[in-house]
């Protein structure tokens, strides 16, 4: 299962990442909405987890976009 991890915060970023390898799961992380909307465009998705608070575009707002793309990847807001 391929997770992206759109957190600002490192250290809780490189937590839940570590803990979500240690269970199997291929985990991409990001640190902001920027890169966290580009990785969205680029690649298919199992799910997301989403900090609703970051910098550049905040997590609502790619929310939106990723559904107005007619995406229906699961996310989980943070």
């Amino acid at each position: 299962m391929r997770i992206l991890l759109i957190e600002d915060d490192a250290a809780l970023r490189e937590a839940v990442a570590a803990k979500l390898r240690a269970e199997g799961f291929e985990v991409t992380g990001c640190a902001d909405g920027d890169e966290g909307g580009w990785q969205l465009s680029q690649d298919a998705w199992d799910l997301v987890l989403l900090d609703r608070m970051l910098p550049g575009r905040d997590g609502l707002a790619l929310l939106r976009g990723l559904r107005r793309s007619g995406s229906q990847t699961p996310v989980l807001l943070l």
